[in-house]
């Protein structure tokens, strides 16, 4: 049954992790990992031989139908008195057991498909852990300083969307996360039927749609060591009031996320009566932010009060000047080519971002094929787009862009270079069309072929 699940899963598009003990309870694999036993039929993965019997029958009994990974409670925080077939302590080898462990699948992994996805979730993790594709989950608790200090060390942490968890904590915090993590376990009830389906969808839908920003900021933490989730104190170091937020965090460089709380754990005997009493008041850095939901404007470098708004959003602040890129929402990554490549720009300051894009699912990157496409945002005015940088073969499907320019009032005109586009007099018009802009709601859209090579945009004229 768990194979034929599986399959369908898959087959509508999902990830899917199995299970994972620590000591081995499958009697065909007891059998064959008998040489590398120890006590309480734990594998000393120490032993020349072991990670690769372990990972082939893994391949055959999980990869090779579509697992990528593994939820592992039990190898993060084993008992540091057993010991291990080679005579050493667990307290002897601590996280180094862990180590060897992940990075030898990794590595096996990566060997066998040429492919990502491989990934293992944890009840923990340690310093180093961000060289290796593991998340630490947790399904005992919501606790956004974890998510704030993970930060630190560009380890990604995030909560199971569970029925004991408070809502809307427990959404806001996994839209918010790099990875959304929902567990089969949770009594047979589905996530979206736990509390809002209407919100559920709407956070879900954001998730997805950020998965281009996030990608680039992954990117960014390969070469830079700097997370795609980040304490507010690292993007604000000169400021003391940011030292103590431990209930708000960066999602990359520029969407600043304040979940109301640092903490809320939730002992067992209080799972059926989840409970969030959110703080709205708000810390905002220096400079002019955005709020997400109704593009109202506020000054930096002071506390704000957020207690007219709906419980179910999120507080999400957008830095001046910002770019966002997005794609239209899909079932899942790859369901179709992201097209229209929705790039959001906000007025109020000046900033730049780099694009990143690859195959998404091969090691190919590592040879150069990918692609960078750098925005420069002059106040929401003037906007740059460079041309497109490949230093291999890989170039990124024929597109479109749709750019959404957050913009107070109709700006009469819209140039691409010095040639001025055709205003739509409709939503319908302008989707219908291959180049155009439309002004509604105080978003600017505008619509032209990607073509690769350097462009100007100008709201209002030409960019000088």
């Amino acid at each position: 049954m768990r194979n034929v699940g599986t399959s369908r899963m898959l087959k509508k598009g999902f990830g899917i992790n199995h299970w994972m003990y620590g000591t081995l309870r499958d009697e065909p694999l007891l059998k064959l990992m008998q040489p590398y036993l120890g006590e309480r039929k734990l594998v000393d993965f120490t032993i020349p031989g072991a990670v690769e019997t372990y990972f082939g029958w893994l391949k055959t009994n999980h990869f090779d139908m579509g697992v990528t990974g593994f939820k592992d409670d039990e190898h993060a925080t084993p008992d540091p008195k057993i010991t291990l077939k080679s005579g050493a302590s667990m307290r002897q080898y601590h996280n180094a057991y862990y180590f060897i462990l992940y990075e030898e699948l990794y590595k096996q992994y990566k060997a066998a498909y040429n492919k990502r996805g491989f990934c293992m979730w944890l009840g923990n993790l340690y310093t180093g852990a961000h060289r290796w594709p593991v998340f630490h989950y947790d399904d005992l608790s919501l606790q956004p300083n974890m998510a704030a200090n993970s930060g630190w060390t560009a380890s990604h942490y995030g909560p199971e969307y569970s029925s004991w968890h408070p809502y809307p904590l427990v959404l806001f915090m996994n839209a918010f996360a790099t990875f959304w993590t929902d567990n089969e376990w949770k009594g047979g009830a589905v996530p979206w039927e736990m509390h809002s389906p209407e919100n559920y969808l709407r956070y879900l839908k954001l998730h997805y749609q950020l998965i281009p920003y996030v990608y680039s900021n992954l990117w960014e933490q390969r070469k830079t060591g700097v997370g795609n989730i980040r304490p507010i104190a690292l993007e604000y170091q000169d400021d003391p009031a940011t030292y103590s937020i431990g209930k708000a965090i960066f999602y990359g460089p520029n969407l600043l996320v304040d979940f109301g709380v640092d903490y809320n754990a939730k002992e067992s005997a209080e799972r059926n009566k989840p409970t969030y009493e959110k703080n709205k008041s708000v810390y905002l850095p220096e400079g002019k932010w955005v709020y997400f939901w109704n593009d109202k404007v506020y000054d930096g470098k002071q506390t704000i009060d957020l207690s007219g708004t709906p419980e179910d959003d999120c507080a999400v602040f957008v830095r001046g000047g910002a770019i966002i890129p997005m794609m239209p929402y899909m079932n899942y990554v790859g369901e179709k080519p992201i097209d229209p490549l929705i790039v959001d720009i906000y007025g109020h300051g000046s900033t730049e971002f780099t694009l990143f894009e690859d195959d998404g699912e091969s090691f190919e990157y590592e040879k150069g094929e990918y692609c960078e496409t750098k925005y420069e945002n002059y106040g929401g005015m003037d906007i740059i787009i460079n041309a497109r940088k490949c230093p291999g073969s890989y170039t990124p499907p024929e597109r479109s862009y749709l750019f959404r320019v957050h913009h107070d009032g109709d700006p009469g005109d819209v140039f691409l270079g010095s040639m001025a586009l055709e205003k739509k007099s409709s939503q319908a018009g302008l989707d219908a069309a291959k180049t155009g802009w439309y002004y509604s709601g105080g978003v600017v859209q505008v619509k032209f072929p990607d073509s690769g090579e350097r462009m100007l945009l100008g709201i209002s004229s030409p960019v000088p």
